[in-house]
């Protein structure tokens, strides 16, 4: 059974939901909207009475967040993984006004307000099992990039970057990591980058593209979750270099199914 990316239209955020060939379950952000799909309502109506083996907040933004609250009360979460920062809801200005509940929510989750959540911070190379042969491994941050975004006040530096192995397949998670990031992590995979499925960074914007990455990544499929008037941008830069760029803003959500010997295989809501 091919590992299972789901990659849900949340506007311009991010809900994505990794399902193993053992039936474990990892997401990385949550973002709820009106109009777009609930992913809590996803979670309960594809996988029903299943809890969340690990949550990956890529980085601590209102659309990244927006509904955890929720998801840890009606789903369940066994580990979570955090990045360092100082970010506060007065430094996020109004941005978190209408998320209060979950940045508390996320504040007591970071604290350890809750022992049966393990959380955890990682840095390259460090990686999680989800089974004998699916693995998520963490591309960035490093320490040098946490450093650097605590000194710039810009928590993209700091941004998780997963690459999720299935056997002898790959796909890239991007989170909201800059063009400055991807370099470094260039500069430090080479050719392992190599993947089927790469979701674009920063929801496909020009700042997180860096094109030797891209070239060497050379995906089947790019997706991302840009608005539709910056969609045109994202299609012509990463399109050079794949089979086809997929928004969900006009397709909904789609579901990658990563088959073990390579190749992606795709399915849209619309």
């Amino acid at each position: 059974m091919p590992t299972t990316i789901h990659i849900l239209y949340v506007g311009r955020g991010d809900s994505i939901i990794i399902e193993s060939d053992t039936g474990k379950l990892a997401m990385v952000d949550i973002h709820r909207l009106e109009s777009t799909t609930d992913p809590i309502d996803y979670l309960k109506t594809n996988f029903p009475g299943r809890s969340l083996s690990l949550f990956v907040l890529s980085h601590p933004h209102r659309h990244r967040l927006t509904g955890l609250a929720q998801l840890r009360q009606d789903i369940g979460i066994e580990e979570f993984w955090d990045t360092k920062h100082t970010l506060t809801a007065e430094s996020l200005a109004g941005s978190m006004n209408s998320s209060k509940e979950d940045w508390d929510e996320y504040l007591k989750i970071r604290a350890g307000d809750f022992p049966e959540i393990k959380v955890s911070r990682l840095l390259r190379g460090e990686k999680i099992n989800l089974s004998d042969s699916e693995e998520i491994e963490v591309l960035a941050p490093t320490k040098e990039l946490q450093e650097k975004a605590l000194k710039a006040g810009d928590f993209h530096y700091a941004s998780y970057v997963l690459k999720v192995k299935s056997y002898d397949n790959q796909a890239i998670l991007g989170g909201s990591a800059n063009a400055e990031v991807w370099e470094d992590i260039y500069n430090a995979y080479g050719d392992d980058l190599k993947s089927s499925l790469l979701v674009a960074s920063h929801h496909g914007n020009l700042d997180a593209f860096f094109k030797p990455a891209v070239k060497t990544i050379r995906p089947e499929f790019v997706v991302v979750s840009s608005e539709e008037e910056k969609y045109a941008d994202a299609a012509r830069l990463y399109g050079r270099y794949c089979n086809g760029v997929i928004s969900t803003a006009f397709l909904g959500d789609v579901v990658a199914r990563c088959f073990p010997s390579g190749g992606v295989e795709l399915a849209t809501q619309y």
